[in-house]
């Protein structure tokens, strides 16, 4: 019976070992069962199928995965765009290595139980995303608009002024390279300070006043021994104002 028992056992390490070898025979070359890339299964496929089914994710994730706001306006720059390379020739080779277990070849490979999950492979240019971020903020920061006095069908009226903005700089660029490692959305907005006039539309009641007076008042002109009367709207073009240390002229 123990001679039994013990044939039965070696018969059943060897076909165990038999079947292991052909299992990971049949794995040669392919990626383990239940290993995901940032979120994309990539399990049993060749690495031209998963740096296939790679790339399809990133163009998927470059369309909107990266959101920049600033104010009311939203940015969906590319990884690329905001300095982050994505290495899909890395990241497959990654992919081999994980959730396998070699054993005294390559040949008897053991996939783990459950989900592997890998990162991308991913790099960050810092000075390019700065520059990214230094070009919103060029152009998504505007100047303060003084409100200003203009003469119109012979009136004077005071036109409203207009608040600015800087957009800030902005350090999370590590915060946005781990959300692409897993192709996972990145919000941020990009906080802005206002910018005020210097002056505001009640600092130009004064000259506005002395505008008017200056239009009602008759005026004429002597010139080679004759007079000359200036009308109205000749006289329009000759007043102007300005600022100067925070006062109106």
């Amino acid at each position: 019976t123990l001679r039994i028992t013990t044939v039965c056992v070696v018969v059943a390490v060897v076909l165990a070992g038999g079947g292991m070898y052909a299992y990971g025979k049949s794995l040669e070359g392919r990626i383990a069962p239940g290993v995901v890339v940032a979120g994309v299964p990539l399990g049993v496929m060749t690495d031209n199928e998963a740096a296939n089914a790679l790339t399809s994710a990133v163009q998927s994730y470059d369309a909107n995965g990266i959101s920049i706001h600033i104010g009311n306006a939203v940015l969906h720059p590319t990884p690329k765009e905001v300095g982050v390379s994505i290495d899909t020739s890395a990241t497959v080779a990654r992919a081999l290595q994980a959730g396998r277990l070699d054993l005294l070849s390559s040949a008897f490979a053991v996939p783990t139980f459950g989900t592997t999950s890998v990162p991308l492979a991913v790099a960050l240019d810092a000075p390019a995303y700065q520059r990214y971020i230094a070009t919103v903020q060029k152009g998504y920061s505007y100047d303060a608009i003084n409100p200003t006095l203009n003469i119109v069908n012979g009136g004077v009226v005071i036109v409203d002024g207009q608040d600015g903005r800087v957009v800030l700089a902005d350090g999370s660029d590590q915060a946005m390279l781990h959300a692409v490692e897993y192709l996972a959305p990145w919000d941020k907005t990009l906080s802005a300070a206002p910018q005020h006039p210097v002056v505001s539309a009640a600092d130009l009641e004064e000259a506005k006043s002395r505008m008017e007076a200056m239009l009602s008042t008759p005026l004429t002109v002597t010139a080679g021994g004759r007079q000359y009367r200036v009308t109205r709207d000749q006289r329009a073009l000759w007043i102007g104002f300005r600022y100067a240390a925070g006062k109106v002229t």
